[in-house]
């Protein structure tokens, strides 16, 4: 990972400051400008508050506390928490469960997922 991303946020995961400077389209040695640099760190700060709000649901989904959950309940869980007359008692930042499910079926597809059907949590 280059400079720029550990410099962004070191406890973001590596995969969204990857992104961040993907984005960027930046390489180490290229200079940042401070309009740049700005909304690098507002996008860490939606996600950093994005990421919680996600492992808290990961949580609530492993009931059994065995460090997975299965796919399809949390698909259930985005369309439930994402239905208009539950998305007005929360304030959390749910993605559309075709988005969700999409994103699965990209990471079966590639061979990235531990167990078919679950996701354990930093599949998640």
């Amino acid at each position: 990972m280059n400079k720029l991303a550990r410099m962004l946020c070191i406890e973001c995961p590596a995969s969204v400051t990857a992104g961040i400077v993907a984005m960027l389209d930046k390489r180490d040695e290229e200079n940042v400008d401070f309009d740049e640099f700005l909304g690098s760190i507002r996008t860490i700060l939606m996600f950093d508050n994005f990421f919680e709000e996600m492992d808290s649901l990961f949580h609530h989904l492993d009931a059994l506390k065995v460090g997975k959950i299965r796919a399809q309940e949390f698909f259930d869980a985005c369309t439930k928490l994402s239905s208009p007359d539950v998305s007005s008692q929360h304030d959390l930042r749910i993605p559309p469960a075709a988005e969700v499910e999409q994103i699965y079926k990209k990471m079966s597809t590639a061979g990235q997922l531990e167990s078919p059907g679950f996701l354990n949590h930093s599949e998640f």
